[in-house]
């Protein structure tokens, strides 16, 4: 197996930064846009990086998370944008979003759901406003375990929750908090035989994220009919669903409960800590590998919240996105 965490080399992250300025960010997603990036990822990015991400994309054993030191990073960020306020007017350039979509490319098709900020590149700061939510824009609230829209491997006919996320950091807050990894296969390969095989069956209800619920971008239904957590018996190339946090599961029976609480457990034992700072770059693969952050208390600078972090989803294509509402080239909102 590939080593997960790599660093540039500053000759690269040079010329990589010098070739990132040359590309002007489009918030919608365009095609042209992706295309170029990727094009120019071919040519700037060292060949063991290109490596890793195209193992990734091909393998039945995908590493459940890369993450990348010494990226490059604009040169200047002057403050942390409110709700509503032009992202372009606090940092100066387009680096962080630019490296963001090159590599998603990489992997498959980067896109956003409306509801996330109306832009390819979604933009996660604590606001007081959203302190306990349980999203990336959260703080109050631990954000446990969970894989992305897990509901959405099986709510429709096709699915609509992302291969991976990628995430980098634009401004850090010290008192921030840390986002925590787990690798969900190494995780069942602790659990019994008995364990895995009702993890196995259909016996779970999960539930569909908060911000899928009511408002504008609504769902009429709002939990799974009974599915399994883990599409595997033996615990090796697992599709993992699960959500740990709040009330997003409900167990058939007993037995469902024990094997979803020991599979939690393991979890957490099997998990890594990590920080996502500016220069750092962590892709998590939504398939298999569970994602959690820490509740914290953010800090503020001018009443504006110093933690920024950016994030991109992907998928293996958007053919399985094609029964939602196409509001730009790459961003979709639902329409049932």
């Amino acid at each position: 197996m590939l080593d997960p965490t790599f660093s540039l080399e500053d000759s690269d992250k040079n010329s990589l930064s010098r070739a990132l300025d040359a590309v002007i960010y489009e918030k919608n997603g365009a095609c042209s846009y992706v295309n170029a990036l990727n094009k120019l990822a071919y040519k700037t990015l060292p060949g063991e990086l290109l490596d890793i991400f195209l193992t990734q994309k091909a393998s039945k054993s995908p590493l459940p998370y890369i993450y990348i030191n010494n990226i490059p990073t604009d040169l200047q960020v002057s403050g942390v944008p409110l709700q509503g306020e032009d992202t372009a007017s606090y940092k100066s350039g387009f680096r962080s979003e630019n490296i963001l979509i090159m590599l998603a490319s990489l992997l498959g098709e980067p896109y956003s759901m409306a509801f996330e900020g109306e832009e390819i590149v979604n933009n996660l700061i604590p606001f007081l406003e959203t302190a306990t939510d349980y999203t990336g824009l959260g703080s109050s609230v631990e954000l446990d375990f969970h894989i992305e829209n897990a509901a959405l491997k099986h709510f429709f006919p096709y699915n609509f929750s992302p291969m991976g996320l990628m995430l980098t950091g634009v401004n850090h807050d010290e008192s921030g908090p840390m986002t925590r990894i787990s690798d969900g296969n190494k995780a069942l390969s602790l659990l019994s035989v008995v364990d895995r095989e009702v993890l196995s069956s259909e016996s779970y209800r999960i539930k569909v994220p908060h911000r899928w619920r009511g408002g504008k971008y609504s769902l009429q239904k709002t939990e799974t009919d009974w599915v399994p957590i883990s599409l595997s018996k033996n615990g090796r190339y697992s599709d993992i669903s699960a959500v740990f946090y709040q009330d997003m599961i409900v167990s058939k029976n007993k037995d469902a409960e024990r094997a979803l609480g020991n599979f939690h457990n393991a979890v957490k034992e099997v998990s890594e800590a990590i920080s996502i700072r500016p220069g750092q770059l962590l892709y998590i693969d939504n398939r298999i590998a569970l994602h959690s952050r820490d509740q914290f208390k953010p800090t503020y600078q001018n009443g504006r919240p110093r933690r920024w972090v950016q994030r991109v989803f992907v998928s293996p294509n958007l053919w399985s996105h094609r029964d939602l509402q196409q509001v730009e080239h790459r961003i979709y909102e639902i329409t049932a």
